[in-house]
């Protein structure tokens, strides 16, 4: 998580507040320990194109274990590892520029390993971040920034003017994005219950797939963030289509499926039987997906690029 040139400075800016701007290294963090030793802190500002991971979320720990409120100031940035600083905060305000992007094992480091990343995402958890946030973050490749604008930064609630943290039901174990598909395992904190997903890197809306092996249940859905349903059910048309390759002509697929409409969407379960192999085919060898309502209207279109890769790294979760 390293974009940004130079070493940061971290510089005391009076009354309470420390400045740390620049890229973040070790050195930075041996320098904002020594400030909190030195001089009681209430906020620190923030402009940073990002730097290593295991700097900021040492700084982030400390920055969310002694209550400081975090400020990324009008025509600043807080990209990539400086973004885990900032949701650290007990109070925090995005005026300048937030970025983020998905951590990958050995970017920063060889010892990167999953379980760091488990870490990480356990830490965004902690600080209350959104879910849907931590959900853009995984979608974004590392080459990649996803700059928020100011209406989702109001939007997702990134902005918490006061102390209390409501913590986040979604804590991410480990994760794989493959083009436009995201696999991993998850934990549904209120429930306490592991679950595996295969998610569309779309978000608006999302479709995923999901098994949770305790109830050994496995469901699909497509869900909006900004759309409500009147709870009923339906019947869903959908349409694969594939490109004329070596390994044959072009042509469409398509399956209907009886779903639940719920207040955010649509859900439908896999029962395991012929018709749920025929949609996983359509699924794995297309290269479009688009979902149609009894009227034929599209309600749904997503590309199913990396949707190969990503199905078998699903199976073989679903297989442990």
């Amino acid at each position: 998580m390293s974009t940004g040139v130079g070493a940061a400075e971290v510089e005391f800016a009076g009354q309470g507040t420390v400045r740390i701007t620049g890229t973040i290294t070790d050195a930075t963090e041996e320098s904002f320990y020594r400030l909190l030793d030195q001089e009681r802190i209430r906020t620190v500002e923030l402009d940073s194109g990002g730097g290593q991971v295991y700097a900021a979320l040492g700084i982030a720990d400390r920055i969310h274990k002694l209550g400081i409120n975090t400020w990324v100031m009008p025509g600043a940035k807080c990209y990539s590892a400086c973004s885990l600083i900032f949701l650290a905060g007990e109070m925090r305000l995005a005026d300048g520029l937030l970025g983020v992007h998905q951590i990958r094992p050995g970017e920063q480091n060889n010892s990167l390993t999953q379980a760091v990343v488990a870490d990480i995402f356990a830490a965004l958890s902690s600080y209350g971040t959104p879910d849907e946030l931590v959900a853009v973050m995984l979608r974004t490749p590392p080459e990649e920034m996803y700059v928020f604008t100011p209406e989702e930064i109001d939007r997702l609630g990134v902005t918490r003017r006061q102390g209390e943290v409501t913590l986040s039901h979604l804590q991410v174990v480990e994760s794989t994005l493959y083009d436009d598909w995201l696999v991993g395992t998850f934990l549904n904190t209120h429930t306490a219950q592991p679950f595996y997903a295969l998610e569309s890197r779309d978000l608006d809306p999302v479709f995923r797939i999901v098994h949770y092996p305790g109830k050994n249940q496995t469901f699909g859905e497509i869900i909006w963030s900004n759309r409500t349903f009147s709870p009923g059910k339906t019947d869903l048309r959908f349409v694969f289509e594939r490109d004329a390759n070596e390994f044959g002509a072009a042509g469409t697929f398509e399956i209907w499926v009886r779903a639940d409409l719920e207040a955010i969407g649509y859900s439908w379960d896999f029962p395991g039987d012929k018709e749920s192999v025929s949609f996983m085919n359509g699924f794995i060898y297309g290269h479009r997906l688009r979902v149609e309502d009894f009227a034929g209207r599209t309600i749904a279109q997503f590309g199913l690029s990396g949707s190969y890769k990503a199905t078998e790294e699903f199976i073989a979760l679903m297989a442990r």
